[in-house]
């Protein structure tokens, strides 16, 4: 019985997948290397033995010149503990809808190979999130210059936001890179997969999968509270069901507790003129938000939510133009509040 059989290609393209998810030193590339040649080899049909490869040094070191004349320094390196690394995401932003389309048609034209087209699915869905990355970069490149351009100011109390540069800078590049970090929040150690950063009006959280004690819990860290952040040089994968977007979504505030992160259907009413209705139609209270006209001439706004306590504290800024109807919870929140502010002005 024979072994299945591997081109050249097939094993460079198995290095580079490997090289995605860890570092590997010289060394190491030599053991994959031994391993895949390993299954060029053939069944001995009389005694079974399989046929044994070694390989050279001199092997290892034309498959990494090949590597680096293929791709930039960019996107294949040696790094500061001399581990060579295969950034993908890291590819010139050369790439467009185009190019998408184009390895749409490749797919659909790669036969009945299931392991080829798994392999250009997959390279797909990376070109597809680089993509995205650069637009997002570009739009916020485009903001900067409006913002420059038309002599943009902040108006009212803004909370000053102190995150260390060298943490924030960290923490970006490890989440666009799909890197473990190990950060120190509040003194405490711990090792996370960071999956995005939430921007609140009050502070920014680092939004992460936990990775210690077989926990796989989604956790927010608050950005001023991470003393130290170091990037493990570990790849990690993602689950491509989470979205940053929809996560955000659910929110009303970022939560910080268990108890903050238990969603509830959230319903508002407004009493008054027209005009303050209309007023307050045209804010975005949260993405699900519906609002309905009522025949009593109040105004109705639905939306799932979670963080009461930060609902409530939203509601108090209205001055009482915001009623809250349901839950029972975010009512008797609302009026304990109401009671906290009114005793400490009696004292």
């Amino acid at each position: 019985m024979s072994r299945p059989h591997h081109k050249k290609t097939d094993i460079k393209l198995d290095l580079i997948k490997a090289l995605r998810r860890n570092p590997m030193s010289k060394e190491r590339i030599k053991e994959f290397l031994s391993q895949e040649f390993r299954m060029l080899g053939r069944y001995d049909k009389q005694t079974g033995v399989i046929d044994d490869y070694t390989v050279s040094d001199k092997t290892v070191y034309r498959m990494i010149k090949s590597l680096r004349e293929e791709y930039s320094e960019d996107v294949f390196f040696l790094n500061d503990y001399d581990c060579y690394e295969f950034h993908l995401c890291n590819f010139p932003d050369t790439i467009t809808e185009e190019d998408i389309q184009a390895l749409d048609i490749v797919i659909k034209k790669s036969g009945k190979d299931a392991n080829l087209k798994e392999n250009l699915k997959e390279l797909k869905a990376k070109l597809s999130s680089k993509l995205e990355m650069m637009r997002g970069h570009r739009e916020s490149e485009d903001f900067e210059d409006k913002l420059q351009k038309t002599n943009f100011f902040v108006v009212g109390p803004q909370a000053q936001i102190n995150t260390d540069p060298i943490v924030q800078n960290t923490l970006t590049t490890a989440i666009h890179i799909q890197h473990k970090v190990k950060i120190t929040h509040y003194g405490n150690e711990h090792t996370v997969c960071p999956l995005g950063i939430l921007h609140g009006p009050n502070n920014d959280y680092l939004v992460a999968l936990m990775d210690e004690n077989d926990s796989k819990s989604i956790r927010s860290f608050k950005m001023e509270q991470i003393s130290n952040a170091v990037d493990l040089g570990t790849w990690f994968e993602k689950d491509n069901n989470f979205s940053m977007q929809e996560y955000a979504n659910s929110m009303f505030g970022v939560p910080y507790n268990d108890e903050t992160k238990k969603e509830y259907d959230i319903e508002w009413m407004v009493k008054g003129t027209r005009k303050l209705k209309d007023s307050v139609k045209r804010y975005i209270f949260h993405p699900t938000q519906i609002f309905s006209d009522n025949p009593d001439g109040s105004l109705s706004i639905k939306f799932h939510a979670n963080n009461l306590e930060a609902i409530a504290k939203y509601i108090c800024q209205w001055g009482g133009a915001i009623i809250p109807v349901a839950p029972k919870e975010l009512v008797n929140k609302y009026k304990e509040l109401l009671k906290t502010c009114l005793d400490s002005v009696k004292k």
